[in-house]
C-alpha cells in the first residue's frame, strides 16, 4: 500500500489511499512539518520492513543526512571524511532532483578545509576553500533511477542515500536479513546482502519505519549515513548560479 502527498500553501493534503490509511492506523503523523508515514509492514519482515521504510524516506522528498566515508576509494579525504547535507528528491523531469553537500578536509598544515558541491540533476557545481562563488564542473554528478514520491513512475536521483537505497527495492527477499528487536532508542537493525562482498546495515524507527541510519561495507570501504530533518520547510538548496 502507497500513499501520495501533497502540500498546498504549507498544508498536508493526502490522496483516498492516504486517508483510507490514515483511518486503518496505517500512517502516523508527526513533527512540525506535518508528515505521513506508512507503518503496515510486519516489523518481523526484514523485506516488508526494508520496503515500506524506503519508500517512507522516498515520501520525505526532502532530508538532511550526515556522511562518513573510509578506506580505499572514498571521495573524501584517504583516511576519513566528513560531510553534512541535504536531498531534494525529483518528483518528475521538470523537477530535477538536487544534491547539497559540505565536506570537512583537513589540509597539510592540519587545518580544516571545506569543500562545498551542489548538484541540479547531472550538473555538478564546486565552491573550494576561499573560493566566494560556486563554478561548474567539467565533472557529471553520479546519476541512477529511483521512484517517484508514491512510487508511480521513475525519476533520476544524484544523493548518495537514495542511490544506495533505490536498488534494494529490486533485490529478491532472501536477500533481506531478520530484524532485530527494537533497541533502547526503539531501533530495529536489517541487513541487507547487496552484491557479492558487499552488504548495508540499516537502522530503522519502529515507530515511524523511516531509515534512520545506513551502513554500507565492500572490502576497506566504508560508508555510513545518519539521517533526519524528514520533509524539513527549512532545506533548501542553494543556487550555484547566484
Amino acid at each position: 500500500m502507497r500513499h501520495k502527498k501533497m502540500k498546498r500553501l504549507g498544508v498536508t493534503v493526502f490522496t483516498l489511499a492516504a486517508a483510507a490509511a490514515v483511518a486503518a492506523g496505517a500512517i502516523r503523523t508527526a513533527g512540525a512539518d506535518d508528515y505521513a508515514v506508512l507503518t503496515a509492514a510486519d516489523p518481523s519482515d526484514g523485506a516488508a520492513l526494508v520496503h515500506e521504510a524506503i519508500e517512507n524516506v522516498r515520501g520525505m522528498e526532502r532530508f538532511r543526512f550526515t556522511q562518513r566515508v573510509a578506506g580505499a576509494g572514498s571521495a573524501l579525504d584517504p583516511a576519513s571524511g566528513v560531510a553534512t547535507a541535504a536531498a531534494d528528491l525529483s518528483s518528475g523531469t521538470a523537477d530535477p532532483p538536487r544534491y547539497h553537500a559540505v565536506t570537512q578536509l583537513k589540509g597539510r598544515d592540519g587545518a580544516g578545509l571545506a569543500v562545498e558541491q551542489v548538484a541540479i540533476g547531472e550538473d555538478l557545481h564546486v565552491k573550494l576553500p576561499k573560493e566566494q562563488r560556486f563554478r561548474k564542473s567539467d565533472k557529471k554528478a553520479k546519476k541512477s533511477q529511483g521512484k517517484k514520491a508514491g512510487g508511480a513512475g521513475q525519476v533520476d536521483v544524484v544523493d548518495p542515500v537514495m542511490s544506495l537505497l533505490e536498488p534494494v527495492d529490486n533485490l529478491p527477499p532472501s536477500s533481506f536479513g531478520q530484524p532485530s528487536a527494537p533497541d533502547s532508542e526503539g531501533i530495529r537493525t536489517v541487513t541487507v546482502s547487496i552484491a557479492e562482498g558487499a552488504s548495508l546495515v540499516l537502522k530503522i524507527d519502529d515507530a515511524e519505519h523511516l531509515v534512520r541510519h545506513v551502513s554500507y561495507a565492500k572490502g576497506s570501504a566504508q560508508a555510513e549515513f545518519t539521517l533526519k530533518d524528514f520533509g524539513s520547510s527549512s532545506i533548501h538548496i542553494p543556487d550555484p548560479n547566484a
